[in-house]
């Protein structure tokens, strides 16, 4: 942000240049270029501190409300938990799959490589209710 409160953008666009210091035209006519970051915002470093940073703000709400549930942004590996993860199906996979239609998405949670023993229908119901 700049001094007003601004926001500025987070990259910019950078011409290439040749050995001569000329800008390369491309066949299109458009001229080559490609995308600088201005600031570290992607950085993975910070994805760490946010999802913490959400987790505690979640948490504190929750304990607040009296909500036995928490978060815990870490991977299962990195809380010492044996499972495999699952893919988050959505509401639009659910609604499909509760049609009948079969979807990519069900397909990765019934695979066979991975230890299932549930339906996917019986896998919306619960999410169903938490995206209204």
């Amino acid at each position: 942000m700049d001094e007003k409160g601004k926001w500025l953008p987070k990259s910019r666009k950078v011409y290439d240049l040749d050995e001569n210091g000329e800008r390369i035209r491309l066949p299109s006519g458009r001229w080559k270029s490609h995308k600088e970051n201005t600031v570290d915002w992607n950085d993975r470093k910070y994805a760490e501190i946010w999802r913490q940073g959400w987790a505690d703000t979640a948490n504190r709400y929750l304990e607040a409300n009296n909500r036995p549930e928490r978060l815990d942004l870490r991977s299962y590996a990195r809380q010492g938990i044996d499972k495999i993860p699952t893919v988050h199906m959505g509401p639009a996979a659910c609604q499909m799959e509760k049609k009948g239609i079969q979807t990519n998405i069900a397909r990765c949670w019934l695979a066979p490589k991975k230890p299932f023993s549930c339906n996917p229908l019986s896998i919306c119901a619960p999410r169903r209710r938490l995206h209204r």
